[in-house]
């Protein structure tokens, strides 16, 4: 009975033993979780609030419309976002926006498969029709919200991270990382407790046979059936202990229970391999005899610590190639003393330099090697430089064209080189413009000289591309200065190349970062104006001077902006062709105008541009409006003499189609500027609108007087009709009846009024 009240023991012993590391191991795993789910937390955070700077700085502010973005600009996003998520080994990143209670993607990343074959592919302004309810309730709170939901790209954990733009209009960053990744690492966590739990079963299975074995041996004393059942049982803990080492030997990290004098308890084979050997030359043997004296000793210090304080210690060790994360556990005794320490290490894959790849990748341009635009951005940040100057290549472009992109591409690291040779460390900034900030103290005269210098060593160099030699000029932007460096040496840019000088220095009198804030402002009323119906169309009359009777109209474009002040044309339709917004402008007109006049019998114009011959959707909704409202034969479009006339194929063309329909044609603004009558010839135009400047001082300029008749009498013989505009009171009405012309336009006549 004895025997058997032993026996018992031992088993109730292992089995609460088990359960409790059983328990322990499930409370680490919970743990792991934890910590897991905090690390992938922080790095969708991260991903989130990083992808703000992946996006061109004026992104956000001009995202709010489907139009305000072009299909080339949404390609780049979409390159630059997936290439920023595959750095941040998320699976997407992507931004949006909430309009009219609707939400809709505004960039995107995409995975490699997506992006080649273009399904699934979200492009800019997608609606997002199955948004989870925490992404909605994010637009709502301003919060940022962590959620886990499904949708037909698949189950995520995301991070929504409410922005604004400089301009104040609220976005979300979205970052997703599949749970099915999260999974895995769990269970590879858990795999990893499996292991460890196998280590403390395999340290507790020699015991346990060790006091079978004693009680075998009296046993067999007293009883020889009941002394085989337990030799049976000494066979399958055997057998037991070779499974669980070969777990351990399964495992890719090293493993191995060590006591207070360094000897080796258990090892598995990837420890012994690691080492040099396999484990039964090590078993039993002192663990610091197979590391130099140096490591040895160190590790000794390490482990005499652990059986003194009783508390877990993780290093890092490199050796060779490998850099090791080294995890040191104290075993405990049942009296709770510490009895050995088991190690876990790890070879830290590859990881570290993968990390430091992508850190890389993020901030040093893949073509020439440089740092790029977001290191630029940083350094200026952290370092605070007292100058910056932006060079940019001149006619790079023809480069391309003419020898090929890979051409340019050799040319563009040659230059960066150079740069280097010549003592400066210059940043691709661009797709041909290089960077260089200057952190000492210096005058602008100063570094004029510097950069002058820098650009007369380049006019001696010469390029070698495609066994051709170049000369490469530059033009060169700078700026001096605490703040917005980047931005001020860009404007300078600008005016280096807008007045082809070589070298321009940004200047604080000229306040052109005030004229960029009002043109994105006027940009912005314009867009808001065509969505609301704000644009409208003012009618003034064109007199037949021969009957003095109303017979035809001008149609003038206006805008009411939100608070109802009428805007004028030369304030808003520069701005809306630099923002592509003048067709959109000029349909509204073509539209307003045709229904206006296709229950009217008066003929009337309506203004186009270059801008507009030149836009296929712009010439076949002309078309299609004057086909359908039936006002083809009454409509004249009206082409300024100076921006169209020297076009003279795209705008015979669009002449052509046009007046096949019925329609005639007005030059407008004629005789000054490029005045060229051979054009009017050859164009063959109904109306000759003679520039008010002239019209203006005709009562007292003989000089004007002169040209107007010149101009109406070659009128004349061509077969063409004459309207003089800006006819402002009787005098300049007399003297224009006098000369001959045909019709009059002016505030004497009619102002520009709305028309029912």
């Amino acid at each position: 009975m004895k025997f058997k009240s032993n026996t018992l023991f031992l088993i109730a012993a292992f089995i609460l033993f088990t359960l409790a590391v059983t328990l322990f191991s499930y409370y680490e795993y919970r743990q792991n979780k934890i910590e897991l789910y905090r690390q992938i937390d922080e790095k969708l955070l991260a991903s989130a609030e990083g992808a703000s700077l992946v996006l061109p700085p004026d992104f956000y502010s001009r995202a709010v419309d489907p139009s305000s973005i072009t299909q080339e600009e949404d390609d780049s996003n979409i390159d630059r976002l997936s290439r920023f998520a595959k750095g941040q080994k998320v699976v997407y990143i992507y931004t949006i926006i909430q309009k009219n209670g609707k939400i809709y993607f505004t960039a995107s990343s995409g995975t490699e498969e997506e992006r080649k074959s273009g399904i699934n592919l979200t492009r800019y302004f997608d609606t997002y029709d199955d948004a989870s309810d925490e992404l909605k309730n994010v637009f709502h709170t301003q919060k940022k919200q962590f959620a886990e939901y499904t949708d037909k790209w698949g189950t995520f954990r995301s991070v929504f991270v409410p922005m604004k733009s400089q301009r104040g209009t609220l976005y979300v960053i979205g970052a997703d990382i599949q749970i099915d990744t999260i999974n895995q690492t769990l269970n590879d966590k858990a795999l990893n407790l499996l292991l460890r739990l196998a280590v403390v079963l395999a340290l507790t299975l020699p015991f346990l046979t060790w006091r079978l074995r004693q009680l075998n041996s009296r046993l067999l004393e007293k009883n020889g059936t009941l002394g085989q059942e337990l030799e049976e049982g000494e066979k399958n803990l055997r057998q037991r202990n070779i499974e669980l080492q070969t777990i351990l030997d399964a495992a890719q990290e090293t493993i191995c229970l060590i006591d207070k004098q360094g000897n080796v308890l258990t090892i598995n084979s990837t420890a012994a391999q690691r080492l040099g050997t396999v484990p039964s030359e090590i078993l039993g043997k002192c663990i610091y005899d197979f590391f130099p004296s140096e490591i040895a000793q160190q590790r000794r210090i390490i482990i005499e610590q652990i059986f003194t304080t009783g508390i877990g210690i993780n290093v890092e060790d490199s050796r060779a190639s490998m850099l090791f994360s080294i995890n040191y556990y104290p075993v405990f005794d049942r009296n709770n003393q510490v009895e050995s320490v088991a190690v876990f290490a790890r070879d830290i894959t590859e990881q570290k330099r993968s990390n430091e790849r992508i850190q890389h990748l993020a901030t040093f341009d893949s073509l020439t090697g440089l740092p790029n635009r977001q290191k630029l951005l940083l350094d200026l940040e952290q370092h605070q430089p007292n100058g910056c100057a932006i060079f940019n290549i001149d006619n790079f472009k023809e480069i391309n064209d003419f020898f090929g992109i890979s051409a340019g591409d050799t040319l563009l690291c040659t230059v960066g080189e150079w740069f280097k040779t010549m003592g400066f460390f210059p940043y691709r900034i661009g797709g041909d413009e290089f960077a260089i900030l200057f952190y000492e103290t210096i005058t602008q005269n100063k570094l004029y000289d510097r950069i002058a210098t820098l650009m007369s060593a380049l006019d001696e160099e010469r390029f070698l591309v495609e066994n051709e030699t170049l000369d490469v000029h530059m033009s060169t932007g700078a700026a001096l200065g605490a703040h917005k460096l980047l931005t001020r040496a860009d404007i300078a840019l600008h005016r280096a190349k807008e007045q082809k000088i070589p070298i321009a220095f940004y200047e604080e009198s000229e306040n052109v970062e005030k004229q960029y804030h009002n043109n994105i402002a006027m940009a912005s009323t314009i867009r808001k104006a065509l969505a609301t119906g704000r644009i409208l169309c003012h009618y003034q009359p064109i007199v037949t001077i021969s009957t003095e009777k109303i017979e035809k109209y001008e149609t003038l474009v206006r805008m009411i902006d939100e608070e109802g002040t009428l805007i004028m044309p030369l304030q808003f339709l520069p701005i809306a062709k630099k923002t592509k917004l003048y067709p959109r402008i000029t349909k509204e007109v073509i539209h307003q105008a045709c229904h206006l006049f296709s229950n009217r019998s008066e003929v009337f114009s309506v203004n186009i541009s270059i801008y507009d011959i030149h836009d296929p959707s712009t010439v076949q909704e002309i078309i299609s409006t004057i086909t359908q409202t039936g006002t083809a034969s009454r409509i004249v479009f009206e082409i300024l003499e100076s921006e169209g006339i020297e076009n003279y194929h795209e705008v015979a063309q669009f002449i052509s189609k046009v007046k096949s329909l019925g329609a005639k044609i007005a030059i407008d603004d004629f005789g000054t500027g490029y005045s060229n009558f051979e054009h009017i010839l050859k164009l063959d135009v109904d109306y000759i609108k003679i520039d008010g400047s002239l019209i203006r001082e005709i009562t007292d300029n003989p000089r004007h007087r002169i040209i107007v008749e010149t101009i109406v009498d070659f009128a004349q013989k061509i077969g063409a009709k004459t309207i003089a505009e800006f006819v402002r009171d009787e005098t300049i009405y007399t003297t224009i009846k006098e000369i001959g012309i045909d019709y009059s336009q002016g505030y004497y006549t009619g102002k520009p009024e709305p028309l029912q």
